[in-house]
């Protein structure tokens, strides 16, 4: 990817951010819903792993993220993130932030392990997130 696309990508993020700060999921195109979701998967799990992405309001919008992974075409990403779900019982995170926040300080030391080699899959980048985005802003 060219300097100028990252360049792109980080100005998109700023608007769309900035959008969303105001107006929500719901006063996002559809479009920038999916770039959204998408680049914060990305910075969250890049920061604290899937942990901090259940524990953050991210975690809310799980459902959208797996969807958005579809839309842009990053399946190995969308498979990660599943199992990143399967410590949830019945890879049912809750709704509610503080009690899904409680199950994760909650994890056993297997869990964790789980959660480390899921982070690892993440990181190793078996999915291009930055050019499926870039590819799918363009053809849209």
């Amino acid at each position: 990817m060219a300097d100028n696309d990252e360049v792109w990508l980080l100005s998109k993020s700023e608007v769309i951010f900035a959008k969303y700060e105001e107006l929500g999921l719901k006063g996002l195109t559809d479009k920038e819903k999916v770039f959204r979701l998408v680049w914060q998967l990305e910075a969250e799990v890049n920061n604290g792993g899937f942990e901090q992405f259940f524990f953050n309001s991210s975690g809310d919008e799980r459902a959208e993220t797996i969807k958005a992974l579809d839309v842009i075409g990053a399946v190995e990403t969308r498979t990660i993130l599943l199992a990143a779900l399967e410590v949830f019982e019945n890879s049912n995170p809750p709704i509610n932030q503080t009690r899904r926040q409680n199950r994760l300080l909650e994890l056993n030391k297997a869990e964790e392990r789980t959660i480390d080699e899921i982070d690892a899959a993440f990181w190793a980048y078996p999915d291009n997130l930055s050019q499926l985005l870039l590819d799918f802003m363009r053809r849209n």
